[in-house]
């Protein structure tokens, strides 16, 4: 899966983050969305979502799946402060099915106040007619 990242995006998101760049953003001219719990997430200038598992499980650096690029987005969208972010998910296509996982919410609650967003959807509150 690829997002049609606009100009200027991959900057505006490596200001917001004030950091020095480590070695995938330097070597995939990506940002990181997600440093959290799970694979590191990034976003690329050409529009994917890279996964770095390597100090998760060993896994290494992959196109991350359709569920992580858009779990990539949301949290990204939440950690930056960027809501233009929303804009690279795309819309509900025709047959798509309410998210039970969530209830179309795109958010998982654990009981503690924490909030994770649904492994099932990625976020989004819906899944597609068919997987992809």
């Amino acid at each position: 899966m690829r997002f049609d990242v606009p100009d200027m995006m991959i900057e505006r998101l490596r200001e917001r983050w004030g950091r020095d760049l480590d070695d995938i953003e330097r070597q995939h001219d990506a940002v990181v969305l997600d440093g959290g719990l799970g694979p590191a997430l990034y976003l690329t200038r050409d529009g994917r979502v890279l996964a770095d598992g390597t100090g998760w499980d060993d896994s290494g650096v992959r196109e991350a799946s359709r569920t992580e690029c858009f779990t990539a987005i949301i949290i990204g969208a939440q950690k930056t402060q960027d809501s233009t972010l929303l804009g690279l998910l795309p819309a509900r296509p025709l047959g798509a099915s309410d998210c039970q996982g969530c209830a179309t919410t795109g958010w998982l609650d654990s009981g503690d106040q924490a909030r994770f967003v649904c492994h099932a959807c990625g976020g989004v509150g819906w899944l597609p007619a068919s997987p992809v």
